[in-house]
């Protein structure tokens, strides 16, 4: 093999390696590939709101200020949720593969509201109760052809908190927190052992600050084990609204993926390298 032909060879492969990380597409939906919005305001009918990062303040444009993302401020403006009513359907496509056969990997952010019974600083009653309703089929797909059921009548139920820490009026806050919480993270229970998907239920009676360690860095929203799901990864996410069932916002939905392989991150360690010693 002439140097040329392997300079190329060892180009392509790191090449190829580079296409396969993780790290060089987001976590979250980044196409709609079908959207029939059903019976819903026509405000919301925007599917591209659905797409990417959360914002980590509202937008609203029924506020004067834009406020922090918590559990008691969820995302309300148009621009951030995609609406789908009884009848509807949102097909989006991820920008990484979710992995499948380990654990909580699916994640979706749907502008979910707690009722606030503690002021300014934040408390959830006892039993927590939501301002609104998200309810939806939801399917999945690794090619967007062979589909399989992942749930019927979800019911999302579970708040987004957009920081970890630096939030001290989580009811109303304009200034951003001091630590980003991490909506690429599950949020996860450890329960008698067993790790679940955290639920309302866990937020009964908790104040704002109580809630922070719950979340544990976590930025919330309801996730799915895709531990059992026969797929070799999950690109394509499907929700769904029966004509009598209630409706459904979507903020934002996030995958993690596989992680990268040694194999690969080697191969590029040594691409770079031959970089820098042919410049």
């Amino acid at each position: 093999m002439s140097h040329f032909t392997h300079r190329c060879a060892i180009g392509l492969a790191g090449a190829l390696a580079l296409s396969a990380l993780p790290a060089m597409a987001g976590p979250f939906a980044a196409s709609v590939v079908t959207y029939v919005p059903g019976t819903i305001r026509s405000d919301y009918q925007n599917s591209a709101s659905a797409l990417g990062a959360p914002s980590p303040f509202t937008a609203s444009s029924a506020f004067s200020n834009a406020y922090v993302v918590t559990p008691f401020n969820a995302p309300y403006a148009s621009s951030e949720l995609t609406g789908i009513g009884p009848g509807g359907r949102l097909v989006l496509e991820l920008g990484q593969t979710a992995e499948t056969g380990h654990g909580f990997t699916l994640g979706v952010h749907a502008g979910v509201n707690l009722v606030n019974v503690g002021g300014a600083s934040g408390a959830a009653g006892n039993p927590a109760t939501t301002v609104n309703d998200r309810q939806a089929d939801v399917r999945v797909s690794y090619d967007g052809v062979d589909w399989v059921t992942l749930a019927n009548d979800v019911v999302f139920d579970v708040p987004s908190n957009a920081y970890s820490a630096g939030v001290t009026t989580p009811a109303g806050q304009t200034t951003p927190g001091t630590v980003d919480a991490d909506y690429a993270k599950p949020f996860t229970i450890v329960d008698n052992g067993v790790t679940r998907a955290g639920r309302l239920s866990d937020f009964n009676g908790l104040t704002y600050a109580q809630m922070l360690p719950l979340f544990n860095g976590s930025a919330g929203g309801k996730w799915f084990d895709l531990t059992n799901v026969p797929l070799p990864g999950v690109r394509f996410v499907e929700f769904s609204v029966d004509p009598t069932d209630q409706q459904m916002f979507v903020d934002s939905v996030v995958a993690i993926p596989e992680p990268v392989g040694v194999g690969a991150i080697v191969l590029i360690a040594l691409v770079a390298g031959r970089r820098r010693r042919r410049d």
